[in-house]
């Protein structure tokens, strides 16, 4: 999964190791693994790039997170087809019709 990382550093006129420097990493090797995507930065580095090239996580890591949203999405299906067939009374009922409420509202909200 390609990154933009490199386009964005590219842009900036910063080296891997001054990338490195600025978000406290180790070593500019994590910048090139992150870059090249045969490594994941952890989340507060993630958020780092985010903050350095002013480029939302999405933008920086589409790969990524289209790989992310298939997947939540696919749960969310899942967790509804679930909820549908749900016997559930009471208080239950209650909560589930709350849960499918907002799936449906939260997929509305994409179109």
């Amino acid at each position: 999964m390609a990154t933009a990382l490199r386009f964005h550093r590219r842009r900036s006129g910063l080296t891997q190791r001054e990338v490195a420097n600025i978000i406290c990493l180790v070593n500019e090797h994590q910048v090139s693994r992150h870059e090249r995507a045969t490594g994941q930065p952890s989340f507060l580095s993630a958020v780092a790039y985010e903050i350095l090239f002013r480029a939302p996580l999405s933008q920086l890591f589409p790969g990524v997170y289209e790989t992310v949203a298939i997947n939540i999405e696919a749960q969310l299906a899942s967790m509804q087809q679930k909820l549908e067939g749900s016997p559930a009374k009471g208080r239950e009922a209650g909560l589930i019709a709350h849960k499918l409420e907002w799936i449906l509202e939260r997929r509305e909200a994409d179109t």
